[in-house]
């Protein structure tokens, strides 16, 4: 974020696949403030929040929620798998309420035509990008659908970032792709000269 802080997920697929051991703490997010060397809960509700980034302002933090994917290789596909806007405020100082920051007004934003959105991303231009089973989906600021980019083998994507203006990796499994987009677009955060 622009003040220095993190958000981030904490989802139980690394327990579930061995990797790691039960958490202790819910499927939720998590801010962490380096100023102060805390980490708070931010928001709740969301069945498996896995993928989280924000708008190029910081007012707006995407989640995507994974919960269709159970975790043991089984699709659940009544369960949840939208993509979530929440604003981010702050209390003014003075006020005698607790200055924040805080994550409201939890919306649906986006949900994807096919499988799950992990890896979210925004570009400069608000746009933001999230990998699904069938490729590379990308909604305006507003949630409206743009399209998407696909990939032949879902097992060969697992995330995605970006890297120079116009370059895209997607990487997963044994592979690594670099796709070439327009020049404008310029991940959030990312890159500067």
């Amino acid at each position: 974020m622009p003040d220095g802080s993190v958000y981030f997920t904490d989802v139980v697929y690394g327990w579930l696949h061995g990797r790691r051991p039960q958490s202790q703490l819910p499927n939720m997010v998590y801010r962490y403030d380096p100023s102060t060397n805390t980490t708070r809960a931010m928001a709740d509700l969301i069945s498996r929040p896995n993928g989280i980034t924000r708008s190029p302002d910081g007012s707006v933090i995407y989640v995507g929620d994974t919960g269709v994917n159970v975790g043991d290789g089984t699709l659940d596909y009544t369960a949840q798998r939208a993509i979530y806007a929440h604003t981010q405020k702050t209390t003014p100082s003075g006020t005698g309420a607790n200055a924040g920051p805080f994550l409201t007004d939890r919306r649906v934003f986006a949900l994807p035509y096919v499988g799950v959105a992990d890896g979210l991303k925004t570009d400069t231009q608000g746009n933001l990008w999230g990998l699904s089973t069938d490729g590379l989906h990308v909604w305006d600021a507003s949630g409206n659908f743009l399209g998407k980019v696909l990939i032949e083998d879902e097992q060969q994507g697992g995330n995605f970032g970006f890297g120079k203006p116009g370059e895209v990796y997607i990487v997963g499994g044994n592979v690594l792709f670099k796709m070439e987009v327009a020049s404008t677009v310029i991940g959030t955060g990312v890159y500067s000269e």
